[in-house]
């Protein structure tokens, strides 16, 4: 039970990470381009935060989740 979903959230954050890493990839593309407005910059950069929000948002659940579950595994074993 543990393993499915410490294997579960491991694909989720690695599909957020993916997602945050397409953004800034998109940003730093944006930015070898000749003229660049700051219009696009701000649209880039907003973009860039709300994937690492998202992300953060992610970890933070899963982190509570199985913080939780090996909680009561600890507390299953502590009682007879």
């Amino acid at each position: 039970m543990l393993n499915k979903k410490f294997r579960t959230a491991q694909k989720v954050i690695d599909r957020e990470v993916s997602l945050v890493v397409s953004a800034t990839n998109d940003l730093t593309s944006s930015l070898g381009s000749v003229p660049v407005k700051v219009g696009e910059i701000t649209g880039f950069l907003d973009g860039v935060v709300q994937k690492l929000q998202s992300l953060k948002r992610k970890v933070n659940i899963f982190f509570l989740l199985i913080y939780s579950t090996c909680t009561m595994i600890v507390i299953c074993k502590l009682v007879p």
